[in-house]
């Protein structure tokens, strides 16, 4: 796969989940260059710190933003997968950005709430999954494991969230399960997704 093709992929995915009014601040989050500036940006907002995994995400094209967008997606894929929100999916989402460095003003912070409020839509969850099928072909198994460990534990903590009674038993539905191992799917380098 091309970088070119990952790199419309992953430009998709961020227009996608702009709304029109939002093109400036999409234009601003673009315009953020720097190697050493992505990285760290990168570092930060993936809870990655291997700069081989760094490196692997840089050269085909991602970056803090595009990370942020499909890091955060499969939160809110599985806050919502009963549904509705509970405000303690909706609380540890919006703190898990915030722990991300997504500042509240921000654009990115914008779009998540708007996802929090009405859902993602199905085409921008479809091209979420071509995007992480897309990562999965171009990294290798090392970095993809990384990756694929910070998204589904971050995952996991959103679905723990609510559940339960009174606290006590299985603190994940089925539908979060399943939405779970949908994300876990969408990560995997198996020979058929190739």
């Amino acid at each position: 796969m091309s970088r070119d093709l990952l790199m419309d992929i992953s430009r998709a995915l961020e227009e996608r989940s702009y709304r029109e009014k939002d093109a400036a601040l999409l234009d601003y989050l673009r315009s953020q260059g720097d190697e050493i500036k992505l990285r760290t940006k990168l570092s930060e907002v993936s809870h990655i710190h291997d700069s081989i995994v760094l490196d692997d995400l840089i050269r085909i094209g991602v970056n803090a933003e595009s990370f942020a967008a499909f890091s955060l997606l499969p939160l809110v894929r599985v806050a919502w997968s009963d549904g509705e929100v509970a405000d303690s999916e909706r609380d540890a989402i919006l703190k898990a950005a915030e722990g991300d460095g997504i500042q509240h003003a921000s654009a990115s912070y914008q779009l998540l709430e708007g996802w929090l409020d009405a859902g993602p839509e199905t085409g921008l969850l479809d091209a979420w999954r071509n995007y992480a099928r897309a990562l999965a072909r171009e990294l290798d198994e090392t970095s993809l494991a990384a990756v694929r460990h910070t998204i589904l534990a971050r995952a996991r903590r959103i679905a723990q969230a609510a559940g339960g009674i009174l606290g006590i038993g299985n603190r994940i539905s089925k539908n979060e399960e399943l939405s779970l191992l949908d994300v876990d799917h969408a990560l995997d380098k198996s020979k058929e997704l190739l």
